[in-house]
């Protein structure tokens, strides 16, 4: 959902919530913020067996360098892959 003009992305994890973001939830964001062309996402994390307030709040920053130098590579190449394996797409 948005906030205003932010993304907000919510997690309700098995474990603790606690700490910084996880790497695969840094990435997943990455990608809506460069979809959707905004500066940055509020995460909000909360463990399944936490109290209902207590809830991680993080402001992920879009990174353009992240994007270009890791993220967009890595997409290009693993789309190859799947043209690859399917002809026709």
């Amino acid at each position: 959902g948005f906030v205003g003009e932010v993304p907000v992305e919510v997690k309700v994890r098995m474990d603790r919530a606690v700490g910084a973001p996880q790497l695969h939830d840094y990435v997943q964001i990455q990608c809506y913020l460069h979809m959707l062309d905004r500066p940055r996402c509020l995460l909000l994390a909360q463990a399944s067996r936490a109290a209902p307030g207590e809830v991680r709040r993080s402001y992920i920053v879009r990174s353009r360098s992240f994007w270009e130098g890791t993220l967009r590579p890595r997409l290009e190449e693993a789309a190859d892959r799947v043209r690859q394996r399917l002809p026709g797409v």
